[in-house]
């Protein structure tokens, strides 16, 4: 076991020409050291300062929703605080493998330090990822699941416990008597929603809640509002909606739509910005949260411990938090998202 109860000290001054939403060193985070249930868990503190402006840049599948701008946000603000450079590709969408693909060979002909990939599919990166590794790039994977062993470390979510939360939740809202769900995990081939899907099953399991669809598709509102509203129509007598944070946002209006509003359970498998927004006007009956800031501020802070050479751990995973009407009083929500005047920095130079 290795100690990261390091001190946490005041922020150092950074100069660059986007605006700097750079701050003192984040508190101790809970993490835990393997996604099993029983794992140990440890207090991680930020370190202090890099020894020297390390380059680092930064794959994700897009910036089209808050969850991924949250990711942005804690990348940004800690490669400022630490002292670095950060260059940021966003691919576009889950449908656009390709192209991160080929911002991974950016990556490597632009001579990064170290290259933090949160990827489209695992697959579809793994060779690029070998690559890295064979030339002695160091590769930090953030949120999206990578295997283990296929990067230098990795932060992440437990994306099985996420939908079991998720899960566990429809099940207490719709209280003993149950009733027909509908899931909707994210886009197929991407890995997490796959996952997602798994813990949302295993949480119904012998349960009196019968998941009657699961509709993957890509995570943008007008493809998940069609989604929903085909399930909708399909299954008239359906009590529960499960799924992304686009799906919920979609949802609302499609219940509405049909005149379930008030007898529908809504529970978004993630945090984003119109999750939030829609549980304090109690639109929704909960989310769950993964901290997504914080996965990207130890991202960045793994990434420099493993170029110089500290101690470090190969894989933390950040556990998921059920937020409900009763508990969003209670939640730091600047672990979860960025804030609302924050906009996408692609370069801190």
């Amino acid at each position: 076991m290795r100690d990261f109860c390091y001190a946490a000290t005041a922020a150092i001054t950074v100069l660059f020409s986007a605006p700097s939403f750079a701050a003192d060193a984040w508190a101790p985070f809970d993490v835990a050291l393997s996604a099993d249930e029983h794992a140990q868990h440890l207090q991680y503190a930020p370190l202090e300062a890099a020894t020297q402006k390390w380059k680092l840049c930064v794959l994700v599948p897009h910036l089209k929703d808050s969850y991924w701008v949250a990711a942005n946000y804690g990348l940004v603000s800690e490669a400022q605080r630490l002292g670095l450079a950060l260059n940021v590709y966003q691919a576009g969408g889950y449908d656009q493998l390709p192209k991160q693909v080929a911002q991974f060979d950016d990556c490597i002909a632009g001579k990064a330090d170290a290259i933090l990939i949160a990827g489209i599919s695992e697959a579809g990166l793994s060779a690029k990822i070998k690559e890295a590794n064979d030339r002695g790039i160091t590769t930090i994977g953030l949120i999206n699941p990578l295997s283990d062993g296929s990067v230098s470390a990795r932060v992440t979510n437990d994306q099985i416990a996420m939908g079991r939360f998720g899960g566990n939740a429809v099940k207490q809202f719709l209280g003993e008597g149950g009733g027909t769900a509908a899931a909707f995990p994210g886009p197929q081939g991407s890995g997490w929603a796959e996952q997602y899907l798994s813990g949302f099953r295993a949480a119904l399991d012998g349960s009196t809640v019968e998941v009657v669809a699961d509709k993957f598709g890509e995570t943008g509102v007008s493809v998940q509002l069609r989604l929903v509203e085909d399930t909708i129509q399909a299954f008239p007598d359906l009590k529960a909606i499960w799924g992304t944070g686009p799906t919920i946002e979609g949802a609302v209006g499609a219940v509405a739509e049909a005149g379930l509003s008030g007898s529908m359970v809504l529970v978004s498998s993630y945090a984003d910005q119109s999750s939030i927004d829609l549980l304090k006007a109690g639109e929704i009956s909960g989310f769950v949260s993964d901290s997504t800031v914080m996965q990207a501020r130890i991202a960045v802070d793994l990434a420099v411990r493993v170029l110089e050479k500290q101690d470090y751990q190969k894989l933390l995973v950040v556990p998921p938090t059920l937020i409900t009407k009763e508990t969003i009083g209670q939640t730091d929500l600047t672990t979860v998202l960025a804030p609302k005047e924050f906009r996408p920095v692609f370069a801190v130079e």
